[in-house]
């Protein structure tokens, strides 16, 4: 069960939260609202999904859920909204109802591909910073530093749809320094999930002959 739209905004899925705004995602909206843009994306959190949610996931008789967030999730730059404490939430809720968690980083500084679900539409930059990937490497280890060892996660994705745009070898480069930095963290029955950036034939070779970080 993926739980979109509660911690990363996705217009199209709650446009109510865009009123009297011409915002395209979560960014320009905490932007146009300034000093109102925590007191409507708390009650957003708090009434989107709760506790009753968890329990009827349960009832479903589904095993786990998907939690996206953005690398404004613990320490929000502005204009950005920080959401800790939901995320807290949320591992304390599945471990209650006996589910797993996957904590997804759905946006990253610059945004992996320019859509509104990655915080910030518009040009693709994460890959033309260093600093971009430096902070987005920091951010995932404050990720796994916090709840890596929580009975309730299953794993971390690094990063939620990177585009065919971003050049593979960057990728490639991050998802091996982003395993290196997280692992030590974290149990080893937790995993650490990659998207294939759309160009699942484009990793047939790239891990051959790879050694694994240590």
């Amino acid at each position: 069960m993926n739980l979109g739209a509660w911690l990363v905004l996705e217009k199209w899925m709650v446009p109510d939260i865009y009123r009297d705004t011409d915002a395209p995602d979560e960014y320009s909206l905490c932007l146009a609202l300034g000093d109102r843009a925590r007191n409507r994306l708390d009650r957003h959190r708090e009434t989107f999904i709760t506790a009753e949610d968890f329990r009827w996931i349960k009832d479903c008789g589904l095993n786990a859920v998907r939690l996206p967030v953005g690398y404004w999730a613990l320490e929000a730059p502005k204009p950005f909204v920080a959401s800790a404490q939901f995320i807290d939430f949320a591992l304390e809720q599945a471990q209650r109802n006996g589910l797993k968690l996957l904590l997804d980083l759905h946006g990253a500084p610059g945004s992996q591909n320019g859509w509104d679900h990655s915080g910030r539409s518009g040009p693709i930059n994460w890959p033309k910073d260093p600093q971009n990937i430096q902070e987005t490497l920091r951010v995932l280890e404050s990720f796994a530093q916090k709840h890596g060892k929580h009975p309730a996660l299953f794993g971390i994705e690094l990063l939620n749809e990177p585009r065919d745009k971003v050049p593979l070898e960057i990728l490639q480069q991050f998802y091996q320094d982003a395993y290196a930095r997280l692992h030590k963290y974290l149990d080893p029955d937790v995993a650490i999930v990659f998207h294939d950036s759309f160009r699942p034939f484009a990793w047939k070779n790239s891990c051959r002959n790879r050694r694994s970080p240590t």
